[in-house]
């Protein structure tokens, strides 16, 4: 097993790294994968209502070019029966209640950026986990909810994150991205989830597949965190997972996929996915009306804006974050060496 490069070059990378993901566009990757989801969306229930969109390409992951996005971090917007990626949409900023959400969709901060450093990893997760409880929980009952993640979000083999959120909601399906589906670019290769909810209603049991799990396996001789819901269904990982000797557990995992076949085995993987989820009737419900509103008020979002707006500025790196110089960005609230687990 090669030894791992000193702090100060992992700190160094993550720096580049965090540049490369700034200056560089995801190309038509995610206007693939917009249309990927509108589709699920449709088959699984989503007619019109109300839908939430927040991160980095938000206005192309509702449907949008980045010139009708109002601005800010998140938007919302009244979705009708005909829309569909490159119609016009009116988007406003931030969420105006009293209205519930339907349908949530978060791109979270630097998603596809490989870190290095323990430290680093710790932070952007402890914003991704907080993200995807808010978005989960902002979503109203019977309503869906979709995360593009860092895969170590699922990978984590600290499962408290995904307890919390399979404790509100169902995992409808996820798929998997080879490394570089975002950008070509180094350093802005880690493998990113897209993964797919939908909020239970108040006493409904729960009756989704496990991805609470994140088990060791063996890999390439070497020993890595793979959450079950991947481990039982490889189809839904889009390329060949290696072991990654350059980065610390649990984002030590890369997977190598056809970037020419990436739409066609993306569509695929998502007809593979709702044909699972009608068959286990995790489809989209009505609000329940004797319940009381489980939509989210206003401070929720306010706190989605506020871990949205974190992601921003590292993402912008040290001109506009102080916490991030040469010598690397610092944790939440110390510096840690060692496996970035934890959260």
């Amino acid at each position: 097993m090669s030894p791992r490069p000193p702090r100060d070059l992992r700190r160094a990378a993550d720096l580049a790294a965090l540049r490369e993901h700034r200056i560089t566009r995801p190309g038509n990757a995610h206007m693939v994968i917009a249309r990927e989801l509108w589709s699920a969306f449709r088959a699984l229930g989503f007619s019109s209502g109300r839908v939430l969109a927040g991160g980095e390409d938000a206005a192309t992951f509702l449907g949008l070019s980045p010139g009708q996005w109002p601005g800010g971090t998140s938007g919302t917007a009244a979705v009708g029966p005909d829309h569909a990626p490159g119609r016009p949409l009116t988007v406003h900023p931030g969420w105006k209640g009293p209205e519930e959400i339907d349908l949530a969709i978060t791109s979270m901060p630097v998603n596809d950026v490989t870190l290095r450093d323990p430290s680093n990893i710790v932070a952007r997760r402890a914003d991704q986990v907080a993200l995807a409880i808010l978005t989960v929980r902002g979503t109203r009952p019977g309503g869906l909810s979709t995360l593009l993640a860092s895969h170590d979000l699922m990978d984590d083999p600290v499962d408290i994150a995904r307890r919390e959120i399979a404790s509100m909601a169902e995992l409808v399906g996820a798929v998997r991205l080879p490394s570089g589906a975002h950008r070509h670019q180094p350093g802005t290769d880690l493998p990113t989830d897209l993964l797919l909810f939908r909020r239970r209603h108040p006493g409904e049991p729960q009756r989704g597949a496990n991805f609470e799990t994140a088990p060791g396996i063996n890999l390439d001789g070497a020993r890595v965190t793979l959450n079950t819901y991947f481990d039982t269904r490889p189809d839904r990982m889009l390329g060949r997972a290696t072991y990654d000797p350059t980065s610390p557990p649990p984002t030590n995992l890369t997977l190598t996929g056809n970037r020419n076949r990436f739409a066609v085995e993306l569509h695929a993987a998502f007809e593979q996915l709702t044909a699972e989820a009608l068959r286990n009737d995790l489809t989209m419900t009505p609000a329940t009306q004797a319940a009381p509103s489980q939509g989210p008020r206003p401070n929720a979002v306010n706190d989605v804006d506020r871990y949205l707006s974190r992601g921003q500025r590292l993402r912008s790196g040290p001109a506009a974050y102080p916490g991030i110089g040469q010598t690397g960005w610092r944790g939440p609230s110390r510096d840690i060496d060692g496996p970035a687990s934890g959260l």
